[in-house]
């Protein structure tokens, strides 16, 4: 095989947990990637020297008369991991370096710790690491035992930190193995944005334990984007903190879209204040769902404090498909939902606003016989008035 730059690569700590250790009986993993039993607690970061490893046999030559070697024999091959622990607040590190029997309480209540020479147990370890492009390495020790801790540095410009090494020792397997490894190339999960009929939407490939990215919404014309939901009938919403474990598709929800809609007005009753009505002009524009100008109406008689019920003028939003919807402005409760009431004249003047808070915002329903929409207006910036 030829020389090969991408089969180089550094070791570097797992997101979120590096090394663990759990009781002796616990399950073990058998691969990279699959989760680790809920009994291994995680001993949190450890200082940058990392991780090392010493797996090699110490061996005595035997010599014959006259000082040939004649024979290597092996009289040992430790198996030993050295690390050292930063979270000096952590209880299981600290229980890791001083034994469990010997540190309790919490860091609220406070932490009890003892010293002394008691032997430490014994517990399986899992070291996981990330390899260059994502390539996942995990180390199992299925029995190792801390068997040295190095002097304890108290100053003020250094991280207080537990320098420790651990001992591997043979399994009960057949081959007595005292580690295992495990590597493996990045599990990968697909996610397909279906935008049932708008602007395309790329495909994410995201590693498993990440998440999705929520992409820039997709456009459809006179339609308003509603969001990603993770089934085709739309009723569950995705969360893209949700971490991946499969290949998911996600589907957009579309609301049909007044765009860019014009508005008039036009009289909807016989009669204002009492008295006929006719020519309704309207300089009315929209911003950003805010309807301001003026509405004018001509009319003979006195003028009215309130309008009275029956007397309404109808708000008639028209957009660029020719769909239309209008609102009512009034005093006739019959009228519905869509009524917005003009409270009074305060200046008794003949100039009318839209003065309840309730109805300054109103809603416009627009519906294309399939889907609706629902589209906010503000009409505190409207003003009506006799021309």
């Amino acid at each position: 095989m030829a020389n090969n730059a991408q089969n180089v690569s550094v070791g570097k700590p797992k997101v979120g947990g590096a090394i663990y250790r759990a009781p002796l009986d616990t399950v073990l993993p058998v691969s990279a990637t699959e989760a680790l039993d809920e009994a291994f607690a995680c001993l949190g970061f450890c200082s940058d020297s990392g991780l090392t490893n010493n797996n090699s046999a110490e061996s005595e030559d035997i010599k014959a008369w006259g000082g040939d070697i004649v024979l290597s024999v092996q009289t040992e091959k430790q198996d030993t991991f050295n690390f050292e622990l930063l979270e000096v607040f952590n209880t299981d590190v600290l229980k890791t370096v001083y034994g469990d029997e010997n540190v309790s309480g919490d860091l609220t209540n406070g932490i009890e710790i003892v010293a002394n020479s008691e032997e430490q147990e014994e517990f399986a370890w899992v070291i996981d690491m990330t390899l260059r492009g994502g390539v996942m390495k995990r180390i199992v020790i299925p029995d190792g035992k801390i068997t040295n801790v190095d002097e304890i540095s108290y100053t003020d410009n250094e991280a207080i930190g537990y320098n420790t090494t651990l001992s591997a020792l043979p399994d009960s397997s057949e081959k007595q193995a005292t580690h295992y490894e495990y590597i493996q190339a990045p599990v990968t999960h697909t996610v397909t944005f279906e935008t049932n009929g708008g602007s395309t939407v790329k495909t994410q490939t995201i590693k498993e334990g990440g998440t999705a990215k929520e992409p820039s919404a997709p456009t459809k014309s006179g339609y308003a984007f509603d969001g990603w939901y993770s089934d085709e009938e739309l009723t569950e919403e995705y969360d893209f903190q949700t971490v991946l474990a499969e290949d998911i598709t996600l589907y957009a929800k579309w609301e049909v879209a007044i765009v860019n809609p014009t508005v008039s007005a036009e009289a909807a009753a016989t009669t204002l204040f009492g008295t006929a009505v006719r020519d309704i002009q309207s300089n009315i524009r929209i911003n950003n769902g805010r309807v301001t100008g003026t509405l004018k109406y001509l009319s003979t008689g006195e003028i009215a404090d309130d309008w009275g019920a029956g007397n309404f003028i109808a708000l008639k939003f028209t957009d660029i498909d020719s769909r239309a919807t209008s609102v009512m402005v009034g005093m006739d409760p019959s009228q519905g939902s869509g009524l917005v009431e003009i409270i009074d004249d305060p200046d008794k003047n003949g100039v009318f606003k839209v003065t309840d808070k309730d109805t300054q915002v109103f809603k416009v329903v627009s519906s294309d016989g399939t889907n609706t929409t629902t589209t906010t207006y503000d009409l505190s910036g409207l003003t009506i008035k006799e021309a």
